[in-house]
């Protein structure tokens, strides 16, 4: 698909930029290239969550501790937290689908890596710290990239739907892959499910070298660019002056807590009382959930006002977690997960919606890198904190005979995994919190009308409008 459109196309150092360079969606076709790039990566998320459960499913085995299992999770964030703000410059600046390409070929020699160790009989837990660390740089690079080539494609009324049809692929892929990998796991061993995810990876690379997509691109009269280190600063800026969807995004992060902990420690969770085909059923449970939710974000679209399907999702959320952690069965944690998993795609179809329609498009990247950087912050620490907790504080205290045993026991069980479930508890009391809380602020409650849409309903291929402030990339009509 040509996306360059047929006129003059300003030029950038010399060189002409094409109008989809230049910031603007593409024309015709845009949803069906969107489509494309959405089963591509809908094939490679399957791959990656089978080596997800395998390797977690091997990790916790040979430990036991859900400390060394949560630093695992922290070794994948951390670096996608510190180099958020640089990714997304580099979104900014580079031609997005072939940033991907090389991701795509990177993560498939990390998983080449993996599967050669295990092979081998030489893997070892610190290898996984090394991997995950490794991936979580790829990450950072894909994200904003992926996020602004599916905004550039796509009309802004179709922000709500398509961020809903983007949830349901993942759920879909949280159903099927606990259930094919505790199969694939007895047919065809560890070593064959991480071969069988990097030949999902050609999935992604099919399409890409496939496609055409609107590049990243600046106005011809927008002067030098900045160094990498300004532009990085530019998401951050952008984000920092809007106090409304600013204080909305810090509601996102601190929530957010919860369903990061309640579904990296439901491993865990299960194990402690259960055996792995329970977890593969609970799991897929908990992607029925995120079917469920994707579903009606993808049909629906979400409220005109995305505030309140934010708070729903936040009321469902917090109910959930706590569900999830009454009781030491496997009925009443699947039950508990399936609504964690339900609310999150509306949630977060919501919230996406909202930053996208408010943020111009050639900024997409930083500031959806800054947004990332911000959501995921606090989870290092929590995670970092929750494993030590859980084995050495909570699940003593839940113990039989334990100093919280006799006052909770009746509510929540004694034994193995209720220390977990004490933490879920408490969890899903702090989201039904700051909820209430967040419902209460004026100045979130009307955060979408204190900024004007910066992406428009009809907009017209072309160069960037003109600068209207001082720094033109930060004004909303930018």
């Amino acid at each position: 698909m040509d996306v360059r459109g047929g006129r003059a196309a300003p030029r950038r150092g010399g060189r002409p930029v094409s109008a989809a360079r230049a910031g603007e969606a593409a024309p015709g076709g845009g949803f069906r290239t969107f489509l494309l790039i959405w089963f591509g990566g809908t094939v490679s998320s399957l791959g990656s969550a089978l080596t997800a459960f395998v390797i977690g499913v091997w990790a916790f085995q040979q430990t036991g501790s859900a400390t060394l299992y949560s630093l695992i999770a922290v070794a994948g964030i951390v670096p996608s937290i510190l180099l958020s703000p640089f990714a997304g410059a580099l979104a900014d600046r580079w031609d997005r689908r072939l940033l991907i390409i090389w991701c795509t070929v990177a993560a498939m020699v990390i998983t080449g890596i993996t599967a050669a160790l295990m092979a081998a009989d030489r893997l070892e837990v610190w290898h996984l710290y090394v991997t995950a660390l490794v991936a979580a740089v790829v990450g950072s690079l894909v994200r904003p990239a992926s996020m602004a080539i599916s905004t550039s494609l796509i009309r802004p009324e179709q922000f709500g739907r398509v961020n809903g049809l983007m949830q349901f692929g993942f759920a879909g892929v949280r159903i099927v892959s606990p259930i094919l990998a505790g199969i694939l796991l007895a047919r065809i061993h560890a070593v064959g499910v991480l071969l069988l995810d990097l030949v999902s990876f050609v999935a992604v690379l099919a399409v890409f070298v496939a496609v055409r997509v609107p590049q990243p691109g600046r106005a011809a009269d927008a002067g030098p660019r900045p160094s990498l280190l300004a532009d990085s600063a530019t998401g951050w800026r952008y984000v920092r002056e809007r106090p409304g969807i600013f204080g909305l995004l810090l509601y996102f992060s601190a929530i957010g807590i919860a369903p990061v902990l309640s579904m990296i420690l439901l491993t865990p969770l299960v194990l402690r009382i259960a055996d792995e085909v329970v977890l593969g059923t609970v799991m897929s449970m908990a992607g029925l959930g995120a079917l469920a939710g994707g579903f009606v974000m993808s049909a629906w679209g979400g409220p005109k006002r995305r505030f309140h399907g934010i708070v729903a999702a936040g009321v469902v959320l917090g109910i959930s977690v706590i569900v999830a952690g009454l009781r030491s069965d496997p009925v009443t944690i699947a039950a508990g997960v399936f609504g964690i998993a339900f609310g999150g795609p509306i949630m977060t179809g919501c919230f996406n919606a909202l930053w996208q329609v408010k943020t111009p498009l050639q900024l997409h990247g930083r500031v959806f890198a800054t947004i990332t950087m911000i959501a995921e912050s606090s989870i290092p620490i929590a995670l970092l904190a929750a494993g030590p907790a859980t084995d050495y504080l909570l699940e003593p205290l839940m113990a039989p005979g334990g100093a919280l045993a006799g006052a909770l026991g009746p509510y929540l069980g004694v034994g193995p995994g209720r220390g977990i479930g004490l933490l879920y508890v408490g969890l899903g009391v702090f989201v039904l919190a700051a909820t209430a809380v967040a419902s209460r602020l004026p100045r979130l409650r009307f955060a979408e009308d204190e900024l004007e849409d910066a992406v428009q309903a009809k907009r017209s291929v072309g160069p960037d409008p003109a600068p209207v402030s001082a720094d033109p990339e930060l004004s909303p009509s930018a």
